[in-house]
């Protein structure tokens, strides 16, 4: 009878220790690892989270973070991206992707984009996915309010201020419907990708019988075009285009 409650008691525990770690109690691990500088092992629990099929903007911003003190100038590039895909207003993701493309071997940082482009780019970025999908359903209520009011309330009256208020209502909300329908076109696009590979050589066609075009190295941000037979065509910030293999990149939306 001891050997089988000693069995049944070994199969309890082993069972314990095979149910997973809840995500909530890795990403904070995970945390504790990273301020004591185990960066590894760190990156191990949030790289768990992310298989696990976990989207959230401090899981790949703390990814990054951990690739970054590894010396993985790639990954830690490909996770600030991610991160500020997700939230554009990440302010800390922000300023530490402009920190890690400033120390790419190829030069990266846009100079003097204008004012109104640069305007536009700090607005765009304030408004998240989530905040534009929200202020649209918000303001679709709001006309949905105000024309009830006008045809119960305001029938046989005067409609002035109403129809003004449904008005201003109209404009808000075409220009957030916009604004949304632009920033889901960037979240959902499968354009952006990071060079993983140390160095990558540019062909004007899908082999390396082609002519060479140009060279980049790891932490260079491009644009995917086109894809054959396990190459990319790519494009890079100032404009020049060239094939390069698809096994050398990693996408920003994956």
């Amino acid at each position: 009878m001891k050997r089988y409650i000693a069995l049944l008691l070994l199969v309890v525990t082993a069972s314990l220790f095979a149910i997973p770690m809840s995500n909530n109690a890795l990403f904070i691990r995970g945390n504790d690892l990273y301020a004591q500088k185990e960066f590894d092992k760190a990156l191990e629990n949030y790289s768990e989270l992310i298989d696990r099929g976990i989207v959230n903007a401090n899981l790949y911003f703390n990814a990054g973070n951990c690739h970054f003190r590894e010396g993985h100038l790639g990954p830690a590039i490909l996770n600030f991206k991610r991160a500020l895909r997700i939230n554009s207003a990440h302010k800390q993701a922000q300023n530490n992707l402009l920190f890690a493309l400033s120390l790419t071997q190829d030069k990266q940082i846009e100079e003097n984009p204008g004012f109104i482009a640069s305007i536009w780019n700090k607005v765009f970025a304030v408004f998240t996915i989530n905040f534009v999908a929200l202020t649209t359903l918000f303001l679709f209520i709001a006309i949905i309010a105000v024309l009830l009011l006008i045809m119960l309330k305001f029938r046989h009256s005067e409609k002035s201020i109403p129809v003004f208020i449904l008005t201003v209502l109209l404009f808000l909300f075409t220009l957030n419907l916009f604004i949304t329908i632009a920033r889901a076109t960037v979240y959902n696009s499968k354009k952006p990708a990071v060079l993983f590979a140390d160095t990558a050589v540019g062909h004007s066609g899908p082999g390396e019988d082609f002519s060479r075009v140009f060279t980049i190295h790891e932490g260079m941000s491009i644009s995917i075009e086109n894809e054959q037979k396990g190459w990319v065509l790519v494009k890079l910030p100032n404009g020049l285009g060239g094939w390069i293999p698809n096994n050398s990149i990693a996408r920003v939306n994956p």
